[in-house]
Order: structure tokens, then sequence, then C-alpha cells
């Protein structure tokens, strides 16, 4: 008897699987005819949180222009600029009842675990899918020396925004790196042009950005908050994972210790990344979510939309929502976990 139930049960499990999978291939294709001709034309407006030209905006229009071809909708960017990212949010979230609204934003926005500034949470948003995960460096002027600081705290530049205090402060006490302020400017411009002023130390920006602002500045990552060294800046440290700065500052500790450490330092990685979340308002019906959803699934997963990201040199790492989500989930608990270890930032 048991020999018969042994040689049946993964027989079974096969089949429920098999069942499951047919099961799921009805859906989809079913949810595919119903939404073939979901918009019939229909405009849907992709909000950028940022001026025409930067990696935001060509992240937006690229998926807009991805979407229009496996949908029947007519598609357009707006570039919602202002309050680093909250206006674009903002006009997310209000919608509109006559124009179907998608946000390609950043997370800290989407999260916002406390409702600050009247901006809803995580709750108020159909998250999509995510079109990036940006390491974030720490960016320095060419002749910037630790050393020279004498001891005396530095002045560190954040985006104005919690997450990015949160991160800053806390690799800084990682590293022991002394930190007067964290202080916050209107934009990337005006925070390269403090530091190459010498007003501040240094920056915290997306690789990305980075990227950019060494390439016409005399300027240099210092620190890469990522678990791995990155191919670019092969000389450039690391901040946490094997071989990084954090695993050679405890190398001598015992291993209980060493591995509370590493594990801090690996959140502190996560809470600085920057997810190029894509979202659309609770207000929209489910039918359309599931239409929206289904099409923006298919625009990621087009090899055409990653040979455009990479021909434009932006970072692409898709992920469908389920996963997505998580993400935001995650990075919303450690959020509110390490909430009580950072002074304000002060805004400038």
């Amino acid at each position: 008897m048991s020999t018969l139930n042994s040689s049946t049960g993964p027989a079974l499990r096969i089949a429920i699987i098999c069942v499951t999978m047919l099961f799921s291939m009805l859906a989809r294709a079913q949810l595919k005819s119903s939404c073939e001709s979901a918009f019939d034309g229909r405009q849907i407006r992709f909000i950028a949180p940022a001026a025409a030209g930067g990696g935001w905006d060509r992240s937006a229009r690229a998926l807009a222009a991805e979407f229009e071809k496996h949908s029947d909708a007519q598609t357009y960017v707006l570039n919602v600029t202002g309050g680093t990212g909250y206006l674009a949010t903002r006009t997310v979230l209000r919608g509109d009842d006559h124009l179907l609204t998608i946000g390609v934003l950043q997370e800290e926005l989407i999260i916002n675990p406390f409702g600050r500034d009247g901006l809803a949470s995580l709750d108020a948003f159909h998250v999509l899918g995510l079109m990036a995960i940006d390491d974030q460096a720490w960016l320095v002027r060419e002749d910037f020396k630790v050393e020279e600081l004498n001891g005396d705290p530095a002045i560190v530049f954040a985006l104005g925004d919690f997450e990015a205090a949160v991160q800053l402060q806390m690799a800084a006490d990682m590293l022991e790196f002394p930190v007067a302020r964290i202080t916050g400017f209107p934009g990337s411009a005006s925070a390269i042009s403090a530091l190459l002023r010498g007003d501040i130390d240094a920056t915290s920006f997306s690789l990305s950005s980075v990227n950019r602002a060494i390439a016409s500045n005399p300027l240099r990552p210092y620190i890469i908050l990522s678990n791995r060294a990155n191919p670019e800046h092969p000389d450039v440290p690391y901040f946490s994972g094997a071989g990084s700065l954090i695993d050679s500052a405890t190398a001598e500790l015992n291993g209980e210790s060493r591995l509370a450490i590493m594990e801090r330092a690996d959140d502190i990685v996560f809470l600085s990344q920057t997810f190029r979340s894509v979202v659309m308002s609770m207000r929209v019906d489910e039918q359309t979510r599931l239409c929206v959803q289904y099409f923006i699934e298919q625009s990621l997963a087009s090899t055409d939309l990653r040979d455009h990201m990479a021909a434009v040199r932006q970072n692409f790492t898709p992920l469908a929502a389920g996963e997505a989500l998580e993400r935001l989930q995650t990075k919303q608990r450690l959020i509110e976990r390490y909430s009580n270890e950072i002074t304000p930032v002060e805004r400038n």
C-alpha cells in the first residue's frame, strides 16, 4: 500500500501542476481576447517626474511607445516637474475621469509610509511593474580626500527626501564617515553646482546620474552602495557583500556580530536602490486595470524595449507586478524599521 502511495503521489502532483498551468493559460488567453479592443484608440497619458531628456523621461517614453505597439491605445508622455517628484505623483494619484494615467515614478513617493505632505501611501496605487533597479553612489570632487576633513564633519547632500537621508546617515555611520548634516536641494543640477563650489562635500545619486555627472565635471564616484563590484567602475569600493568595505571592516569580528553588521549593510543597500516603478491610481476600474497590466507586462518583456533602453544607456531590470509590489512592501518595512535613526533633512 505504501508503495502505491509513493508512486502515485508524484504523478498526482504533476497532474495538479499541469491542470493549474492549463487554467492559467486559458485565463491569459481569455484576458488577451477581452483586452484586444479595450482602449479603442483611447489616449493614455504616461507621467515622467522630470524634464524631457533625462533618464526618467527616456524610461517613460520608451514604455509608452512599446505599450502602444501592443495595445490599440494612443499614448503620449507628460513631463511633470517640481518637488523632486511630488507633483508627478499627485498627478497620477488624482487621475482623470476621461484620461487614463500611468506613472513611471520613484518608489519613495509611492511608498510614503507616514503619509507626508498629503500624499497617499502604497495602498492608493496599482503597482504594474518595475522598469529598473538603480544602485546609488556617493559623488565627490576629484581631489576629495576624507583625511583632509581633519575630523571635521562633512556636509552631505540628499535629494531632500526621507529615504535618501536614511541610507546616507546609516551608511556614513557604518563607514565612520563624519557627517555634520544632511541637506536637501531642489534638484540634481543644484546639488552638483553646490558640490563643485565646495558648499557640500558629497552627494548621493543613482549610478546612471553619477555617470552623466562625471562625464562633464571634475567629479568621481566615492562609494557604490551595492553588494557587488560595478563593471563600469571596478576600482570604486562597494558597500556590502563579499570583498566589500563592510566585509573588510568586520573581518576580525566573531561570527554573530559580523553577521548582524552584514545584514544591516544589506538593508542599507536595499534602502538606497531606486526603483523605477510603473503605477496607476486605485480609482481605475478592475477590467481596465487588468488590461493595462496585461499590456505593461507585454511591454516589459519585449526585446525591442530592452534593446532601446540599452541604446540610450539606461538601466533596464524589469519586474512583473507581483515581484515589484513585494519589493516596494519590503522597502516600506525597512524605512519604518530604521525611521528613528535619522535626523530631519535640512531643505535649501
